[in-house]
């Protein structure tokens, strides 16, 4: 159906979420973006967390499906984000429920998968302090990387107390990931194997 819409429109990125907004580009007609939004995101399929700006607007739309998101209320301000650690400490916060869609304007406006009203009951949120300090480093991407080694640490000590107990069932196992979780899963596929005696790769 969506190829249907996008007929032989050419992509310009490599990745899914540039259908959204050219379904966005094709579908609007005047200035129903909400109603837009709302036809796109029933088009679409799998998880998604997404944020919509359009140029010449100052609502920001978003809908979730299956993939956290978290609006974040100071006074007469709005923070949506997919991961609460982004927001300040002590903020109000709202964890917007699955199969949902709404905006931002003056005030979030909130509706489940079958257009009906959502209240927004916020939450008083707290960070950890561990999450709130950077420890002396000048921001906290480099506080991370130099994490890792005592992360690492920990995470292989932990190795010493699992029990693998698979079904006799299962003869081989493959772990599919990219990035970070790829190298994550070559030292779990070490340590299943180690411990489960089946092979995994």
């Amino acid at each position: 159906l969506i190829k249907e819409y996008l007929g032989s429109i050419k992509l310009n990125s490599e990745t899914d979420t540039e259908v959204i907004a050219q379904l966005m580009d094709i579908l609007l007609k005047g200035d129903d973006i909400f109603g837009t939004f709302n036809t796109v995101v029933s088009l679409l399929k799998g998880s998604f967390a997404i944020v919509l700006i359009v140029a010449g607007s100052d609502t920001v739309y978003f809908a979730r499906n299956s993939s956290p998101m978290v609006i974040s209320k100071s006074g007469s301000s709005y923070l949506i984000s997919s991961d609460i650690n982004g927001f300040e400490d002590k903020s109000a916060v709202y964890y917007i429920p699955d199969n949902s869609i709404g905006y931002i304007g003056s005030e979030p406006v909130l509706f489940d998968n079958n257009y009906n009203s959502i209240e927004i009951k916020w939450e008083n949120y707290t960070r950890e302090s561990a999450i709130v300090d950077k420890c002396g480093y000048p921001h906290f991407m480099i506080k991370e990387i130099m994490e890792i080694p005592s992360s690492l640490r920990r995470s292989y000590e932990s190795f010493g107390s699992v029990v693998f107990k698979l079904p006799k069932v299962i003869d081989n196992i493959l772990i599919v990931a990219c990035g970070t979780s790829y190298h994550s899963g070559l030292m779990g596929a070490k340590y299943i194997e180690k411990y489960s005696g089946k092979k995994c790769e």
